[in-house]
Parts: C-alpha cells; sequence; structure tokens
C-alpha cells in the first residue's frame, strides 16, 4: 500500500500596506461627498503625516493606514492628535471596515 502524500497548504499572502490603502481610497472616492488623496511621501514633507488625507461633507479627515497589529510612531499619532484637537476625523485604519469606524465614531455613520 502506498504511503499517503502530505500536501501543505500555502499561506495566505498577506495584503499589503500599500493595497490597504489603495482599497480604503477608491472606496473614499465612491462615497457621495467625500474626496480622498494619498500623502505622498517625499523628503521635502512633514514628518510624521497621514497617508491620507481628504474631505467629508465639509469635514476634513487624515487617516493612518497600518498593518494589523502594527504600531504608530510618536510623530504619527502626534500628527492624528493634532488634527484631532482641532475637530478633524482622525485615527489610525486598515480596512474599508476599520475606516468606517472611525467615520462612525466622530458621527459620521452614513459613510
Amino acid at each position: 500500500m502506498p504511503k499517503a502524500i502530505s500536501i501543505k497548504k500555502p499561506k495566505p499572502t498577506p495584503i499589503l500596506e500599500k493595497t490597504r490603502q489603495k482599497n480604503i481610497l477608491k472606496y473614499l472616492n465612491a462615497v457621495p461627498g467625500c474626496i480622498a488623496e494619498p500623502r505622498t511621501q517625499t523628503g521635502y514633507g512633514k514628518k510624521g503625516g497621514a497617508d491620507i488625507f481628504g474631505c467629508y461633507n465639509g469635514r476634513h479627515f487624515e487617516l493612518e493606514v497600518k498593518q494589523p497589529g502594527a504600531k504608530m510612531t510618536l510623530l504619527q499619532e502626534q500628527w492624528l492628535q493634532r488634527w484631532h484637537q482641532v475637530g478633524a476625523i482622525a485615527g489610525c485604519v486598515y480596512d474599508v471596515e476599520t475606516t468606517r469606524d472611525i467615520f462612525a465614531n466622530y458621527g459620521e455613520e452614513n459613510i
């Protein structure tokens, strides 16, 4: 009787952070009343700036995109805190679902 062959299942490929950002941008720009742009990180910008910024129904937002479990840097936390303090929607997101959660926490539940 032949031996059973063990076949290893391939590990799921993690979603890259840039793919997460692209998915979030695509979603936000499909929402009526919303425009979202990626913040290009060149050597000349302000350090700590969030990955995505935009406006939803007249309200500014700043979103930092991270892999689940990844932590923001101190500069990123400070950036989001400063925007939050002046009334902007600000937070760390991982995907479309967490993006919707951030907006809901600021009373914007229709996004």
